[in-house]
């Protein structure tokens, strides 16, 4: 059980937890390994910008053909489930409804930029999204249950030499 944001109880899990089922260390185990991978993480996020800002604005003001755009949008309506049925948000604090997932997509089709886009298949992404390169990989989320996700790249990113980390996918 969590806590939102007023304080009231959520049954909603919160990402901190007690103990780990899966590898039988604790959190503080975690922490210690956290400070040895802390200089990895600086190196690696040296000259990468996070915004907190509406996605569509940001890709806009930052858009040309050397840049990289890694999106994570909410789960497109379609691809929830929970306990079995089909479930239309009210779970995270921003969600998106059908037509923010069109508008996001006919927006990431006039940007110049290399575009990565995380997500769940659904047929309003594969009608649209008909010349991107979509792979498919096995996860597993929501208390371990399996699931494929997808990661979507643009013409541009599936063509941009910088492009490793799908190192021995064929794009």
């Amino acid at each position: 059980m969590g806590f939102g944001a007023d304080g009231a109880s959520s049954p909603y899990k919160t990402g901190f937890r007690a103990g780990s089922r899966d590898s039988g260390r604790s959190p503080a185990s975690d922490w210690d390994n956290y400070t040895k991978a802390l200089p990895l993480l600086v190196e690696r996020m040296r000259g990468i910008t996070i915004e907190n800002r509406d996605g569509l604005h940001v890709t806009s003001c930052f858009d040309g053909p050397d840049t990289v755009h890694n999106l994570d949008p909410p789960y497109h309506p379609d691809t929830r489930r929970r306990g079995g049925r089909q479930h239309h948000g009210g779970v995270y604090r921003h969600e998106m409804d059908e037509a923010g997932h069109e508008q996001l997509l006919t927006h990431l089709q006039e940007l110049e930029g290399m575009i990565l886009l995380s997500g769940y298949r659904c047929a309003l992404y594969d009608d649209v999204l008909i010349d991107w390169f979509r792979h498919d990989f096995q996860t597993y989320a929501d208390g371990g249950r399996p699931r494929t996700e997808s990661l979507w790249l643009n013409p541009a990113a599936r063509a941009g030499t910088q492009l490793s980390l799908l190192d021995g996918v064929p794009i």
